[in-house]
């Protein structure tokens, strides 16, 4: 599959329906539909974090690890910061999460490939993921200073979820592991349940 036929595959599977019978895709999200500038946004993103990588399940999966090792880094340096002990709550939640597929997903990376985190190799999807924490931490900084953090920052991990429920989703599709499959269906079901946690998040609530 080349890479446009890729993103094609993605855009239409952005928060998509869990199978049943214990598949990834089952069933929507309750409250929140995607519209179409989230679509364009999302197609952007997995532009950046794919291109030269040809799509193929190796290169997806590494990928992966390093957004969900970067998005874990920005919890981590705002987490502490957010006013809200719901939001905090829910961000913990979160980490926890990521934290647990990341490290199901770098078992199976090693054992599958060999792959060692710093290897030369692997340099540009780190730097890919790099640059998408970059720019959330440029927008959580500029919500801390003008005081509206704890809605910019449930803004902002409502569409990490959204994305890592979308690559989730791919590398589900493609891969034959049951131990990684069952983590991704655990980690799917899980930012399911949490994702209303931050889209629907009010500070008047």
């Amino acid at each position: 599959m080349d890479d446009q036929a890729y993103l094609n595959s993605i855009s239409s599977q952005v928060r998509p329906q869990k199978k049943s019978a214990g598949g990834l895709l089952s069933s929507p999200l309750a409250k929140v539909a995607i519209g179409g500038v989230a679509l364009i946004i999302v197609v952007i993103i997995f532009s950046s974090m794919f291109s030269g990588g040809g799509g193929g399940i190796k290169e997806e999966s590494i990928s992966f690890k390093f957004h969900l090792d970067y998005t874990s880094g920005v919890i981590n340096g705002y987490q502490s910061s957010v006013k809200s002990s719901r939001l905090r709550s829910s961000s913990a939640s979160l980490a926890s999460i990521l934290s647990n597929t990341s490290r199901n997903l770098t078992n199976y990376l090693v054992g599958k490939y060999g792959f060692k985190d710093g290897a030369k190799e692997y340099k540009k999807y780190e730097e890919q993921a790099q640059l998408h924490q970059d720019e959330l931490l440029s927008s959580l900084f500029d919500a801390k200073i003008s005081g509206m953090l704890d809605r910019i920052y449930a803004h902002e991990m409502a569409h990490e979820i959204e994305l890592i429920m979308a690559e989730e989703t791919a590398i589900y599709d493609k891969i034959s592991d049951e131990a990684l499959k069952a983590s991704l269906q655990s980690s799917y079901n899980s930012l399911d349940n949490l994702y209303p946690d931050f889209a629907d998040f009010s500070e008047s609530k």
